[in-house]
């Protein structure tokens, strides 16, 4: 399953999105050369025998897809590329950005782990290229139709349900967001053994855990969304309980200390899963009860520190 740091993926669910084949270690781009320590700009020589010009633009960063919305809008091109830890980022530039003179693009590559030294040259090489495959873009998790077809979204791009070879996923929301991505980590087994093994016997992990598990099927029984609080002292694993919780997704527990319309689009990419959420005294109870109430995603909501709204409240010592 997808899970936190120390908890595991969704093993058996086969990736949906086509396979990069990043084997070659230079790609001729016409303009550009894909290589396996960067790419180049090439610039022709005037000469007869003069050698053209090469220069280095950025760290290894390929252009994969087209993407878009399943609307036909948000038109954008999917790039992948390894940061300085050699974990693998997936994000869709908006073709809104590359009009413009490359620094907004050139910042969020950056802050992925992209070394960048020529923010106009990169804007240009990825404008420049024109990938055959074509992926949707998602911006929640859960149930949805797609294609025609009802589907559950596993982020980051496994699907329970029969889609359509010629199509890809990508969960990704408006705007490239570390903290967003959903954490995979192990096999489902190692899940088994390093997290559930551990919840055996302690009624409050059991519960969150169920609360997890039972998230999506809310939508299969036509019954409501709510939310559940932990309710007690310092330092007596309410916290833990949210992080044990979130690892069946491996969305990151978040925390209410954040705006309404940040939680707004928090709830909206959860969805169908469960949404886990931290420090609610940080702000006010009463302005967490409108934010619950107005947001139209629905997702499963668990939490501590404060009461708040839900359809039940749990109390624990």
């Amino acid at each position: 399953m997808s899970t936190a740091p120390n908890s595991p993926t969704h093993a058996e669910v086969p990736p949906v999105t086509p396979p990069i084949d990043s084997s070659s270690p230079t790609i001729n781009h016409g303009r550009f050369q894909l290589r396996s320590d960067g790419v180049y700009k090439i610039t022709p020589n005037d000469q007869p025998d003069g050698e053209a010009k090469e220069d280095y633009i950025c760290s290894r960063l390929e252009v994969v897809a087209l993407s878009r919305t399943e609307d036909r809008s948000e038109w954008g091109k999917l790039l992948k590329w390894h940061d300085h830890d050699g974990f693998e980022h997936r994000w869709s530039a908006p073709k809104e950005l590359l009009p413009k003179n490359g620094t907004d693009l050139a910042e969020i590559l950056s802050k992925g782990g992209v070394n960048v030294f020529s923010a106009e040259a990169v804007r240009e090489y990825i404008n420049w290229e024109n990938p055959s495959e074509r992926v949707l873009l998602v911006p929640r998790a859960g149930w949805q139709r797609l294609v025609g077809r009802r589907l559950f979204l596993i982020p980051p791009d496994r699907v329970i349900g029969i889609l359509p070879k010629q199509h890809g996923i990508v969960f990704q929301s408006d705007s490239y967001d570390r903290t967003q991505r959903v954490v995979v980590s192990g096999s489902l087994s190692e899940w088994r053994q390093n997290v559930a093994s551990y919840c055996a016997g302690n009624r409050n992990l059991v519960f969150g855990l169920s609360v997890a598990f039972a998230a999506p099927t809310l939508e299969l029984l036509g019954e409501a969304s709510g939310g559940f609080h932990f309710h007690g002292y310092s330092s007596k694993g309410k916290t833990k309980i949210l992080a044990v919780s979130a690892s069946v997704f491996g969305f990151p527990m978040m925390t209410w200390r954040t705006t309404d319309n940040a939680l707004e689009n928090t709830a909206e990419r959860h969805n169908s899963v469960l949404l886990a959420l931290d420090e609610l005294s940080q702000i006010d109870p009463r302005k967490a009860v409108d934010t619950a109430l107005q947001q139209r995603a629905e997702p499963r909501w668990i939490s501590q520190e404060g009461r708040w709204w839900g359809d039940g409240v749990s109390d624990f010592p």
